[in-house]
């Protein structure tokens, strides 16, 4: 079960936004992260269409769930739209499974 006001988007120095659970932020100079997914815009073909938002494996070969990231490669750490905290929690359950997600139009 996933606690859901522990799900933050972590904006890295690399540009990438990444939507995991804090585990803890203060304790060092890292923070530690646990199943993280990196969020991608895909975008359309169409003029003036909404571009689709997936959730990839931010760390797609390891067999690690959880990860300490030094505080600074950090930008910002922010709570996401109630819609994301869903889906990444449906993503999250033992009883589905997702390797992939698409959110059209978000």
């Amino acid at each position: 079960m996933v606690d859901k006001e522990k799900v933050k988007i972590v904006r890295l120095i690399t540009g990438e936004d990444i939507l995991c659970v804090v585990e803890s932020e203060s304790s060092s100079d890292f923070i530690k992260i646990s199943d993280p997914f990196r969020i991608v815009i895909i975008p359309t073909r169409v003029q003036g269409e909404t571009p689709t938002v997936g959730l990839n494996p931010w760390s797609m070969f390891s067999v690690d769930k959880t990860f300490n990231i030094n505080k600074d490669l950090v930008l910002t750490i922010s709570t996401p739209d109630k819609q994301f905290i869903e889906q990444y929690a449906s993503m999250l359950s033992p009883i589905i499974t997702k390797p992939n997600l698409i959110l059209p139009g978000l």
